[in-house]
């Protein structure tokens, strides 16, 4: 059975998040300084959600938990926690802490930025390579099986995975990267076709595109500053995956790819060239 489904663009035009789809609802974010994850935050608290956030720098998780209060959110759970040296028994931990705030759990995002190496195979260092897979892969996974239980208490929780277009398309100098995200692609079709008895969760990739973050800074160095827009153009397209109330697949894996223009050639050789 196919479950992949292509959606070129997210967040679709006629999409406008609703409060009252998300209101009081649970919805973890894990890595929220890598990419949109704070931006993501602010906007389901604002939305009336109550949310869990980690992230290995307690300065970033104390300025959005500042922001959103702030804004009248509901105060977010922090759990300090960095993916490169996080073990099973501390998702587990943080599992059981957000089984306080209560059972079900009504959406899981996973992102990360660790750059590490970025060039050829022949000199890609074993450990890079291995720090890379533990942050972007295996951290999803664990992180995954440890909320499995709650996500699977909502009809309509879902389940999104940030990956990239080297996923899909590898090209050269992509390295780990490229591998971990076209394993996150390949263990988010294996979950949603383990959880196709249940419905639930929905599983999801999203490819964020052109969107300006560590990752793609250190994969295109030749663009400029506010080339690229900022990680909240690209909250929306979160939301739309995360609403309970868009029709849609229950148990397909899609790849949201919310590009305005064809993938550039522009990027370089680890040299410069």
């Amino acid at each position: 059975m196919n479950t992949t489904t292509e959606i070129a663009t997210l967040p679709t035009a006629e999409y406008r998040p609703r409060p009252e789809a998300f209101a009081s609802r649970l919805f973890v974010l894990a890595n929220i300084g890598a990419g949109a994850g704070a931006a993501l935050a602010r906007r389901l608290a604002a939305l009336g959600a109550r949310t869990v956030l980690t992230d290995p720098s307690v300065g970033i998780l104390e300025e959005t938990d500042d922001a959103i209060r702030a804004a009248g959110g509901a105060p977010p759970l922090l759990q300090a926690l960095d993916p490169l040296g996080a073990t099973v028994a501390d998702y587990e931990a943080l599992a059981e802490a957000v089984a306080h705030e209560g059972p079900a759990v009504a959406g899981l995002v996973h992102d990360c930025g660790y750059v590490g190496y970025h060039g050829p195979i022949l000199t890609h260092p074993p450990e890079q390579w291995f720090a890379i897979l533990r942050t972007h892969l295996d951290a999803a996974f664990a992180l995954t099986q440890a909320f499995l239980p709650a996500l699977s208490c909502l009809p309509r929780s879902a389940v999104v995975y940030t990956t990239s277009e080297d996923g899909r398309r590898p090209r050269a100098f992509a390295g780990a990267h490229a591998v971990a995200h076209a394993a996150l692609e390949t263990l988010a079709r294996i979950e949603a076709e383990e959880q196709a008895h249940r419905g639930r969760p929905r599983f999801y990739t999203l490819d964020p595109g052109e969107v300006s973050n560590a990752l793609r800074q250190a994969f295109f160095p030749g663009r400029e500053p506010g080339e690229d827009p900022p990680p909240e153009a690209i909250v929306e397209a979160y939301l739309e995956l995360l609403d309970p109330s868009v029709p849609g697949p229950v148990r397909t894996s899609c790849r949201a790819l919310p590009r305005s223009s064809p993938p550039s050639a522009e990027r370089r050789n680890p040299d410069g060239s």
